[in-house]
């Protein structure tokens, strides 16, 4: 059984990296997570591995960095 990718929500994210959902979005916009999609519900989805990559590698902070 192949095991499936899980993508949370901006606001899910942006409380993973403590950062404001505003912030995340920025995040997307400039492409630091090129595999986040926003679904015709309109609720941005970022995988979930790439947010603990983030938060791990500790690259977060601000916006513009």
């Amino acid at each position: 059984m192949e095991k499936q990718e899980m993508f949370v929500s901006l606001g899910i994210a942006a409380r993973k990296l403590s950062v404001s959902r505003a912030t995340m979005l920025v995040y997307v916009k400039q492409g630091r997570f090129p595999r986040a999609f926003e679904p015709p519900t309109g609720i941005w989805r970022v995988p979930l591995a790439d947010v603990e990559a983030m938060r791990d590698a500790g690259i977060v902070g601000t916006a513009n960095g």
